[in-house]
C-alpha cells in the first residue's frame, strides 16, 4: 500500500470567514454574504483600526506543502487520461495520487484501474463511472 511521504499536519491559518463591513448590522448582509472590499475615506477596516475585524491578505493563506494535497490521503493529485500517464508517477506514487479526467470513458477507465493496481498507484477516484457486477 502507497503511503503518504508528507508528514506535516494539514493546517489552514485562518478557519473563519472574512465578514463583509458592517454584516452585522443588516440582515440582508448577514453570514451569507461574501467578502467585499471596504471602499470609503474613513472606513475604519479600510484603515486597519483594531477591533474592525481584520481584511484578507496574503498572510492568511495556506502554505503551499498542504495547500493542494488530497484533504485524505495527503498526496498531491495528478490527472491521467490514458494508462500510459501513470507511468509518470511510477517513482512518485509515495507523493502523488492519480485521478481519472472526466473525458475518459468506461472502457479506458477499467484498463487505467488495472494498471494503476499493478504499479500500487493510489486512484483517488477508481469507482467513478464504472459498474460492479454481483457473483453469487
Amino acid at each position: 500500500m502507497v503511503a503518504p511521504k508528507l508528514n506535516i499536519k494539514p493546517t489552514h491559518k485562518r478557519e473563519k470567514k472574512f465578514r463583509r463591513f458592517d454584516a452585522h448590522k443588516f440582515k440582508r448582509l448577514a453570514q451569507t454574504t461574501t467578502w467585499r472590499y471596504p471602499h470609503g475615506i474613513d472606513n475604519p477596516q479600510r484603515r486597519h483600526y483594531r477591533g474592525h475585524g481584520a481584511m484578507p491578505s496574503v498572510g492568511f493563506g495556506t502554505a503551499k506543502v498542504v495547500k493542494y494535497h488530497d484533504r485524505k490521503t495527503r498526496l498531491i493529485p495528478y490527472v491521467v487520461s490514458n494508462a500510459k500517464d501513470l507511468e509518470v508517477l511510477l517513482m512518485h506514487n509515495d507523493k502523488y495520487a492519480a485521478v481519472i479526467n472526466h473525458q475518459v470513458g468506461a472502457q479506458k477507465r477499467k484498463q487505467i484501474v488495472e494498471r494503476a493496481k499493478e504499479l500500487d498507484i493510489k486512484l483517488l477516484n477508481a469507482t467513478a463511472r464504472l459498474k460492479t457486477e454481483e457473483t453469487q
